[in-house]
């Protein structure tokens, strides 16, 4: 058993957030350091920040060449990269596209890597959904098809954009992969600050649906036992709803 910790960091656009991608990825980089994970997703990220983080994190991070839009960092201290990949949700998955249906251009990263210090072995995913639910349910099973890839311990960070207990939501977390602030021993709970309001109808419809919170950042398969879920706040929200940034830590039940 080996435990790591892994952060889940997404890039807002004007829309979403008054600050310049340059301060958001300057409390990013801060972020990191702070916390000092294992493993860093950034969601959403673009060419430029993804150049700023192997700047400001080179000394102990590296980056995952590939899609610099959900681009993987990594402790090159504690971890050595196996493989890597990337693919975009689409039916020609290999290069730049996207299904029908999208609003913007979505994708998945991922990475497998075994810890220096023991051997032991995990991947890494880092995602991005589109908004549309039609086009997430066509993503979940793409997602579902890497994640089971390899018979190792998976962890998978991203910006899922729906809500706990919708459709999509369940079909995600019903499959290979759960959702760590669900079933972590210790997690801290979200703010008031970061809470949504579901109406009164989708309760009725639904009674066990959770009150507030979008899905948790970070996910992961039955081969991790997810210790400790939190927030990392350094000042910024996104879509007003919860924080920019959570954090993992997870025990690797395989070798």
């Amino acid at each position: 058993m080996q435990q790591i910790s892994v952060l889940s960091y997404k890039v807002t656009d004007s829309t979403e957030n008054p600050l310049e991608w340059q301060m958001q990825a300057q409390i990013m980089a801060e972020t990191v350091m702070d916390t000092l994970p294992d493993c860093v997703g950034i969601q959403q990220a673009g060419e430029g920040l993804a150049v700023f983080a192997q700047a400001h994190l080179g000394e102990l991070y590296s980056y995952v060449e590939g899609n610099v839009h959900n681009p993987i960092f990594y402790n090159h201290f504690e971890l050595t990269l196996l493989e890597s990949g990337s693919f975009w949700y689409s039916d020609t998955p290999g290069e730049l596209s996207k299904f029908e249906a999208a609003s913007v251009y979505s994708s998945c990263s991922w990475a497998a890597f075994e810890r220096k210090e023991c051997g032991t072995r995990f991947m890494m995913l880092n995602t991005a959904f589109d908004k549309n639910p039609l086009v997430k349910a066509q993503s979940i099973p793409m997602l579902m098809n890497v994640a089971s890839k390899y018979y190792v311990p998976v962890v998978c960070t991203g910006e899922f954009n729906m809500i706990k207990g919708a459709v999509n939501y369940r079909t995600l977390t019903a499959g290979v992969l759960r959702d760590v602030s669900v079933i972590a021993e210790k997690t801290q709970e979200t703010p008031a600050a970061f809470e949504k309001i579901i109406p009164d109808v989708v309760y009725n419809y639904i009674p066990e649906f959770p009150k507030f919170n979008m899905c948790g950042n970070i996910l992961s398969n039955y081969l991790v036992e997810p210790l400790e879920y939190g927030h990392c706040y350094q000042g910024m929200l996104y879509g007003e709803q919860q924080p920019n940034g959570v954090i993992a830590k997870l025990n690797l039940l395989r070798r």
